[in-house]
């Protein structure tokens, strides 16, 4: 009987055991994220692509950046557990600016350390270095609404993060979403099932029968462009890749970069990979190429220089593109940052980059370049 019962515990106890917290989970670094991709917004037309802006404007992206509601606790034991529903109350809740570090508002206290984790140094598991109790792990409850565009009707709807930090669960109008960590890096998650796009008309039968044609459909979408999806994010300080983000620097949480809402067409565009290869030779473009990859289906794209002069053409069948020698490239230099603008299409889905030709060169031994350089999207 005590062999049984023996057994039956050891059964138990390896149940309880194979449970891990997916923030302390080596095998789990998200779910549902989306894969990374080069950045490059929708446009509603090629015109927006030679905007000197860093970031172009677009009806296709908007901002969910400005008030949330928050909830903080120093020991995930007691944080929120059904915040997450649409009928939560949160109206005790207090209200903090995104993007922002929750230790820069009055939550917990930013911790600044060189050498020593400022947590445990048990590879993956998250507990106080000193006290070795699990209660040292500051969670902020996030929760707000927004509404989605009536313009992006048929699109796919992506919600992204800038960073995080460090791990966080994401879910809409009480569905979990996903799951992702890496705090420095964007995180992106497609929401377009989880939306609420219309809500029922609020109108008598009376009205409803007296409200002409017109009238009606003005109604129905006003109400689709005024309903309200809620969104909840829980962000743990800490988590398994604590351990590899351990630079010299201070420790904050929170959502501190920016929110961004934004759609596409649900056939376009989610990545490509721009490639150049040059010959160099005393400063000066002896041979030069472009080539695109990595999107699916048709398409095709163009570089225009400075003037919008269209230089090159690449498409689905042909893409690669090798410059005339009466017509290379102008190159890149801090002295001389030349830039070129390339509009990829795919269907109705525009996207654009600014793109800088530099090669590798050796001078007296040493390189003042690495790689073909197209300039990055600004980091908040």
């Amino acid at each position: 009987m005590k062999k049984l019962i023996l057994i039956a515990g050891m059964a138990v106890g390896g149940a309880f055991a194979a449970e891990t917290n997916d923030w302390e989970n080596l095998d789990i670094n998200s779910i549902n994220r989306l894969p990374a991709r080069t950045y490059a917004m929708p446009l509603a037309d090629e015109q927006a692509a030679f905007s000197d802006a860093l970031e172009p404007a677009t009806p296709y992206a908007v901002t969910l950046n400005g008030d949330w509601k928050i909830k903080w606790v120093g020991d995930p034991a007691r944080r929120p557990l059904d915040f997450w529903k649409t009928d939560f109350d949160d109206a005790d809740w207090a209200t903090i600016d995104v993007p922002s570090c929750v230790e820069l508002r009055g939550y917990g206290s930013p911790i600044y350390t060189n050498v020593k984790y400022p947590h445990s140094t048990d590879w993956g598991h998250i507990y106080d270095r000193d006290s070795g109790t699990t209660d040292f792990n500051p969670v902020s409850s996030y929760r707000r609404t927004f509404t989605v565009p009536e313009t992006w009707k048929g699109r796919r709807v992506i919600l992204r993060f800038e960073g995080v930090g460090s791990a966080f669960y994401v879910w809409v109008n009480g569905k979990r979403v996903g799951y992702a960590e890496d705090s420095k890096l964007p995180s992106e998650f497609d929401i377009t099932e989880f939306l609420t796009r219309n809500r029922p008309l609020r109108v008598d039968a009376t009205h409803r029968e007296a409200a002409k044609p017109s009238e009606a459909s003005a109604e129905r979408r006003g109400e689709a462009e005024s309903a309200e999806n809620v969104l909840a994010v829980q962000v743990f300080k800490w988590c398994d890749g604590s351990f590899l983000e351990d630079q010299d620097m201070f420790r904050y949480s929170g959502i501190f970069r920016d929110v961004t809402l934004w759609s596409m067409p649900k056939d376009g565009i989610w990545d490509f990979k721009v490639s150049e290869k040059l010959k160099v030779e005393s400063g000066k473009c002896k041979e030069a190429s472009i080539s695109i990859e990595g999107i699916d289906g048709e398409w095709d794209a163009t570089l225009y220089d400075a003037s919008r002069k269209p230089v090159a053409t690449l498409n689905f069948k042909l893409s690669t593109f090798n410059f005339p020698l009466s017509s290379l490239p102008r190159l890149w230099s801090a002295e001389d940052p030349y830039l070129y603008t390339l509009v990829v299409k795919k269907g109705g889905d525009i996207r654009a980059k600014k793109e800088g030709h530099h090669a590798l060169q050796a001078v007296q031994h040493q390189y003042r370049a690495h790689l073909p350089l197209s300039r990055p999207s600004p980091l908040v």
